[in-house]
């Protein structure tokens, strides 16, 4: 089993992961998740899945999708939604899983900065905000955070589940 596929089974112990009707994907860039796989598996269980695109200003939407055909280069190469995909809102427990380069042991990631994560929390809190990343990404030095800067819900690596309440980690498995 790869890490990626490790991630995948970490999402599936995930509480958040049962809960939610909608799951809010990335499409891994650069030296993140091969989230491909995690989008196929997710469709077969029937859940309903959405996927970014970037507007002007730091600021994106999620748009739902039906199938990977729905997908179209976007961005740096980066797979977004087609123009014919419908706008779709994150309800309170559906999952967001939020792409970054490190993560610390309080919820705060260093992501590529444009802020982007942190403009669609601000919009729609009530979400669950759950960093996917493999385990290398995870750092004991905190990372400064602003008070602009997201503070995600959970973390999962191939290595575990982190869940992050009051600025303090618990770690659920190994």
């Amino acid at each position: 089993m790869d890490a990626s596929e490790g991630i995948l089974w970490s999402l599936l112990m995930l509480p958040q992961y049962e809960q939610s009707e909608t799951i809010f994907m990335y499409d891994g860039f650069g030296s993140e998740p091969d989230t491909r796989m995690w989008a196929r598996y997710f469709l077969q269980k029937g859940k309903k899945l959405a996927y970014p695109r970037t507007r002007k200003r730091g600021y994106m939407d999620f748009y739902r999708i039906e199938s990977e055909s729905d997908l179209v280069p976007g961005h740096y190469g980066i797979q977004e939604p087609d123009a014919h995909c419908m706008p779709v809102t994150p309800q309170a427990g559906d999952l967001i899983l939020t792409p970054g380069l490190v993560f610390d042991a309080k919820g705060h990631r260093l992501g590529y900065g444009a802020g982007f994560y942190d403009r669609y929390k601000e919009r729609f809190p009530d979400a669950a905000y759950i960093g996917a990343a493999y385990n290398i990404c995870r750092t004991a030095v905190l990372i400064p955070a602003e008070p602009w800067d997201m503070t995600l819900d959970g973390l999962v690596t191939e290595a575990g589940i982190w869940q992050f309440k009051n600025n303090e980690t618990e770690r659920e498995q190994s």
